[in-house]
C-alpha cells in the first residue's frame, strides 16, 4: 500500500505567529498529523 501525502508549506504569517505544522514526518517516512482544537474554556489542546 502506498500513501501520498500533498500539503502546502506554511506562509510567513503562520511562522511568525508560531504555528505549528498540520503534518510532520520522521526519518522512518512516518506522516503524524496533528488536529488543533480549542476547548470550551478556550483552551488549545492537540490532539494525535
Amino acid at each position: 500500500i502506498r500513501v501520498v501525502i500533498r500539503k502546502r508549506p506554511m506562509n510567513k504569517k503562520e511562522i511568525a505567529n508560531r504555528e505549528r505544522d498540520i503534518v510532520t514526518a520522521d526519518a522512518w517516512c512516518q506522516a503524524t498529523v496533528h488536529e488543533p482544537k480549542t476547548k470550551v474554556d478556550l483552551l488549545s489542546t492537540l490532539s494525535l
